[in-house]
């Protein structure tokens, strides 16, 4: 018995064989090339509404820091001068340590707020990129903006202005100082 195979069986499978490859290959190769652009597509959009909703709660994040830093500026800022100009609160380090308490609160206050809508703000944006956005937000908020509050505070006569007009007045009325 030989294994050959009749002269019919070979013909139809070098028939089979010129199909396969004129046709049905390039056929699954442009199905392949279509797939895995899809794929990319699905990616980069993937990426894009990922990148869309971070910027978005960096928006809203910067809105709630912006508003509840000034809430804390202004209720806190007058009690912080009056402590100043009574020398209960003597030294820049003093000072920044109840600054620091200030964005340690606002801090809380966004991971809370963030959290009871099911939003991990560490995980979202990380914790450095919070401290230092808080940072930015209290530096903003300041009545001493681009200075150093701690020793603004203890060598600048802004606390007398804090404390009798409060620090949106008095942040006003150093920026136009500043402007002359």
């Amino acid at each position: 018995m030989t294994n050959e195979m009749p002269l019919w069986v070979q013909i139809l499978l070098a028939v089979l064989s010129t199909l396969i490859t004129t046709f049905l290959l390039p056929y699954l190769r442009a199905l392949n090339a279509k797939a895995k652009a899809e794929h990319e597509k699905a990616l980069a959009d993937a990426n894009n509404a990922t990148l869309e909703a971070k910027t978005e709660l960096i928006y809203q994040l910067k809105t709630f820091l912006f508003m509840n830093a000034m809430s804390i500026a202004e209720q806190r800022f007058p009690e912080l001068a009056r402590k100043i100009n009574n020398k209960e609160l003597t030294t820049v380090d003093e000072i920044k340590a109840e600054l620091r308490s200030w964005g340690k609160d606002l801090k809380e206050k966004a991971l809370t707020f963030f959290k009871n809508q099911g939003i991990d703000l560490v995980a979202a944006v990380g914790d450095d990129y919070l401290d230092d956005l808080i940072r930015h937000v209290a530096d903003k908020v300041s009545p001493f903006p681009g200075k150093e509050t701690a020793v603004e505070l203890l060598t600048n006569k802004g606390t007398d202005l804090i404390i009798e007009k409060g620090v949106e007045w008095a942040k006003k009325r150093l920026d136009a100082e500043l402007d002359a």
